[in-house]
């Protein structure tokens, strides 16, 4: 029975993965040297209270298909790995061939804890779509300086995940029609996986190219969140363009732990 309950709550996700996969605005094709997010500026301001207000400006050109949920947005420390997401879903702007006639987006993110300044470099998520080494500009705080040091001293300390994490791949399946992977596998050696985009993803070897972890709103990334607790867990991953087909053979990686060769198999029967 408790088998039945879990293929049912996967058919649920599935079922909603497939609906917002199919809801995702399209566009003409895109040339590929100029397809994506583009970030125009991030700006830190002061906020009053010892932090800042972080305000990205960005658009979106020549995007045929969103890898994920606009509600996954948010900013990586290229150097500390800190996370600062979005409480909000993300407005996303029409997009355009030509980056000119582009209009531009804008969103803010709260730093209360002092962790971004001006001059670190950082990565931009907007729905799943990645520009890294953004260098925050503006004009920090007198004395920021001591303060900022004092962040990367604690941040140093804080540990890491473990390195012993391994990685069994149990299947790796087309489901939705193409538009999306079904991955099953086993994960011990770490506690909670977080499915983002920094260690989680399906490599194409041969291109290089990334697909992510599936985010829907109110949901948050379908995937399961502790592996320790189900004798199999899922990972529903966006295929986008549909570009990996029945045959294929990816590399998985899973809360940095990797699998490669993998076969890319036919749904399972019934």
């Amino acid at each position: 029975m408790y088998a039945s309950r879990r293929v049912s709550s996967v058919t649920v996700l599935l079922a909603a993965a497939i609906a917002v996969s199919v809801a995702l605005p399209a566009a003409a094709q895109d040339p590929a040297d100029a397809a994506g997010l583009r970030v125009e500026q991030v700006l830190w301001k002061p906020d009053g209270r010892g932090g800042g207000v972080i305000e990205v400006s960005y658009k979106l050109i020549a995007v045929t298909e969103l890898p994920r949920h606009p509600s996954i947005t948010y900013i990586l420390d290229d150097q500390g790995g800190n996370k600062l997401e979005l409480q909000r879903v993300a407005m996303v702007p029409p997009t355009e061939m030509d980056p000119d006639k582009a209009p531009v987006a804008r969103f803010e993110l709260q730093d209360t804890e002092g962790l971004y300044w001006p001059g670190d470099s950082i990565t931009v998520i907007v729905a799943g779509l990645v520009q890294k080494g953004v260098v925050i500009s503006g004009e920090g705080p007198e004395g920021y300086g001591a303060q900022r040091a004092e962040v990367e001293t604690a941040a140093a300390t804080v540990e890491t995940e473990p390195s012993d994490a391994k990685l069994e791949v149990v299947k790796l399946m087309v489901a939705g029609g193409g538009a999306l992977l079904d991955l099953r596998y086993r994960l011990s050696g770490v506690s909670q996986v977080q499915a983002d985009e920094r260690d989680s993803y399906i490599l194409i070897p041969e291109t290089g190219e990334k697909f992510y972890v599936l985010g829907v709103a109110r949901i948050g990334t379908l995937a399961t969140k502790d592996p320790g607790a189900a004798k199999t867990s899922f990972i529903l991953i966006q295929n986008s363009q549909r570009k990996i087909k029945v045959g294929d053979r990816v590399t998985v990686v899973i809360a940095g732990a990797k699998v490669e060769n993998v076969l890319v198999e036919d749904p399972i029967d019934g």
